[in-house]
């Protein structure tokens, strides 16, 4: 969750947290990411689950 309203997530895949991917772009007046959790399944999938504070909305996330 940064400051500019975006969510996003990065592994150490590389040895680093630097590959950062962006789950849900937000803005600077809507307010994504609050109170996340992530998960990654037995295939390697990443599902997060976050709060839209601005909408008011529970939203769910998966890589493909």
């Amino acid at each position: 969750y940064l400051s500019t309203g975006k969510l996003v997530y990065t592994n150490n895949g590389s040895g680093s947290f630097a590959n950062f991917q962006t789950v849900d772009n937000g803005s600077f007046t809507n307010d994504v990411g609050t109170y996340n959790t992530i998960k990654v399944d037995d295939f390697g999938k990443i599902h997060i689950g976050y709060y839209d504070e601005t909408d008011g909305d529970l939203k769910y996330a998966v890589t493909e």
